[in-house]
């Protein structure tokens, strides 16, 4: 995830931090069934990061392996966040990684 992170702070280099996928049952009850198919949540595992304000839009990006090449991809678009930078909490993503399979 990159973004500013930071309320009130517009950073010329954003911030940057690694997150996993989490439960999407869970999260769909933590945001009381609000998330629809094409979402997914991921946190930090250790608590050190978060989407917040200001990142929404931003992209979610992953490395991923092509014919034995790496490359990054954009797997997801910064959605929601419950609470800034709480331990725990999971953002919500809109999954954009299937669209160009779609196509």
């Amino acid at each position: 995830m990159t973004g500013a992170e930071e309320i009130g702070r517009a950073d010329i280099f954003p911030l940057q931090t690694s997150l996993d996928a989490t439960d999407h049952e869970a999260c769909d009850r933590l945001y009381r069934e609000d998330l629809i198919a094409d979402q997914f949540c991921a946190k930090n595992a250790l608590g050190k990061g978060d989407n917040c304000q200001g990142d929404s839009g931003g992209p979610l990006t992953g490395i991923e392996r092509i014919e034995g090449r790496s490359r990054v991809a954009v797997k997801g678009v910064s959605s929601a966040a419950q609470a800034c930078g709480q331990n725990g909490v999971p953002s919500v993503f809109s999954n954009v990684y299937g669209e160009r399979e779609r196509k």
